[in-house]
């Protein structure tokens, strides 16, 4: 069993024999709803420029977006307000035990503040390949979280990569690299 494998158990078990309850997903969604009088007032015709974007659905209140990561599909919160890519203890031991997360793509653990102000301890990882629709991103830096049940979140450390993106709300479709023409 490797160093950075036997880290990882530690993340896992230090909380359970300290009783501590881990991070508390409830608290990490910062996307704000669509602002219902403008949804009412807005008449104009929206056109996507250039592509099919990507579909999103909207799940208790926030929307999800597919990935993949290492080559493998998951579903992520789309969320703008969290600094990194955020995956829970189960995935990062999925990738590992499978061979999608190396030795070498597990860098530190580090301190970090959710939106409930609480300051958590997380595991920085590199995942090789974060793919959104089409579009590749390498070597994006990303968390993983001592809790099992933490919610995946696509954060800045991909969101910033990606250059220009839009949101149409009225199809649940995000638009990377292309405006969206309103009327």
């Amino acid at each position: 069993m490797s160093k950075h494998f036997k880290t990882l158990i530690l993340f896992i078990i230090a909380p359970l024999i300290l009783g501590c309850d881990g991070f508390n997903m409830n608290n990490t969604v910062s996307l704000r709803s669509k602002d219902k009088d403008a949804e009412e007032s807005d008449s104009r015709q929206i056109e996507p420029v250039g592509n099919e974007g990507i579909s999103m659905n909207k799940e208790s209140g926030v929307y999800m977006i597919p990935c993949k990561v290492n080559s493998i599909p998951l579903k992520f919160i789309f969320d703008t307000g969290a600094a990194t890519v955020v995956i829970s203890i189960t995935e990062a031991e999925f990738m590992y035990k499978n061979g999608h997360l190396a030795d070498s793509d597990i860098l530190r653990e580090s301190q970090y503040e959710v939106a409930s102000g609480e300051i958590v301890t997380g595991m920085d990882i590199v995942l090789k390949k974060v793919e959104i629709g089409g579009t590749i991103l390498e070597n994006v830096k990303a968390t993983v979280m001592n809790n099992t049940q933490a919610p995946l979140l696509l954060g800045q450390s991909a969101l910033e990569r990606l250059g220009r993106i839009s949101f149409d709300y009225t199809t649940n479709r995000l638009y990377i690299g292309h405006q969206i023409k309103i009327d």
